[in-house]
């Protein structure tokens, strides 16, 4: 064994959070040396916010932090996202804020990656590009570590691989078993930050559809997440902001065999009496078909499913009777429209994994 393939430190992953380890452990100990699988580091990082890269927000409680085991919070304390803003200013990275939402000042997600790399090489910290770590086994008080026909020892090890998300980026959640081997509980890997599919008949008469709404999720029947925000209809079920936000809970319950939908409120700043009654009045005052009524309520394709679910040709015209109920039930249904979920969009368009090692 070669003396250069023994180090004190070594980190598995060069993505964000492994060049930021390495930044921080540096402080402390001088032989470090990252593995990387790719050819080239922070693989995924700048494919992030869209290409703008959402590093922190301003706006963060305890409530924004799921675990089944542990206190994931208290972990956020000791590095917050006022130390988060600090680090990359450090780094020549100042952030731009928006909403809460913090951004590079460049509004370019590769800022955030070029400043880590720039800093690792500024620390003289080298990177093994194109080493897919195999096997970790304990070896005496430290590890040993097989890549291809390469080993190599460290005292102290950080894992940060990654999940199974996105593994375009190389992120295939194969060091989930490895961990499972150094003795690791593994809870079941799901995506998490994905779109929902949905085996409703409709969605491919709504695909590309987009619309502001408040999104329940609901298990079993229960209200499990509400968010408000834009949803996007496609040809094999919903996606948008809310929804991905809901997509690691609707994931879990449906891998544990219970019934989950999305509830979506399309009219959220209007009671159901005041909309039915505002499309009473509207209708009852013009002489044009009920579609041509509500083409400035709705977009015209989920107009024409919820006339259709009601049970209303889309040419209905008759003014001639009390149409109350009508109205009610074409409000009840833009108040209250509910998809069943079959499934995630999956780990190829998930941004992120629910389970995996437990933060106990």
């Amino acid at each position: 064994m070669s003396d250069t393939n023994r180090h004190k430190l070594i980190i598995i992953g060069c993505g964000a959070s492994g060049m930021a380890a390495a930044i921080s452990a540096a402080v402390y100990e001088k032989d470090i040396l990252i593995l990387e699988r790719n050819p080239v580091p922070g693989k995924k990082i700048p494919a992030t916010g869209n290409g703008k890269c959402n590093f922190t927000n301003e706006n963060i409680s305890g409530s924004d932090f799921r675990s089944s085991s542990g206190d994931a919070f208290s972990f956020y304390q000791r590095f917050d996202n006022a130390d988060v803003l600090g680090f990359f200013k450090t780094l020549g990275v100042p952030a731009f804020i928006k909403n809460g939402y913090c951004y590079p000042h460049s509004n370019q997600a590769a800022s955030i990656r070029d400043a880590l790399i720039n800093r690792l090489e500024e620390l003289g910290i080298p990177v093994k590009y194109n080493c897919r770590v195999k096997t970790v086994e304990k070896s005496g008080s430290g590890f040993k570590l097989r890549c291809g026909a390469e080993e190599y020892f460290c005292d102290r090890l950080i894992i940060a691989a990654g999940g199974q998300a996105s593994p375009c980026f190389g992120t295939d959640g194969s060091f989930y078993y490895i961990c499972g081997k150094l003795g690791h509980t593994v809870i079941e890997p799901l995506p998490a930050l994905t779109g929902l599919t949905s085996d409703a008949a409709f969605l491919k008469e709504i695909a590309g559809v987009r619309h502001e709404a408040n999104v329940r999720l609901l298990v079993d029947p229960d209200t499990v997440s509400e968010e408000y925000g834009e949803i996007i209809f496609n040809k094999t079920g919903i996606s948008g902001i809310p929804v991905m936000n809901a997509s690691g809970a609707a994931a879990r319950a449906l891998s544990g065999g219970k019934a989950v939908g999305i509830l979506l409120d399309l009219f959220p700043d209007m009671s159901e009496e005041e909309l039915a009654g505002f499309l009473k009045v509207h209708f009852d005052r013009s002489s044009l078909s009920l579609t041509r009524c509500l083409t400035g309520v709705l977009n015209d394709k989920l107009t024409s499913v919820i006339l259709k679910e009601c049970g209303v040709s889309a040419d209905y015209r008759d003014r001639g009777k009390d149409n109350t109920g009508l109205f009610f039930r074409i409000a009840g249904r833009m108040k209250n429209f509910e998809l069943r979920i079959t499934g995630t969009a999956g780990f190829e368009n998930a941004q992120t994994t629910a389970g995996g090692i437990p933060l106990s």
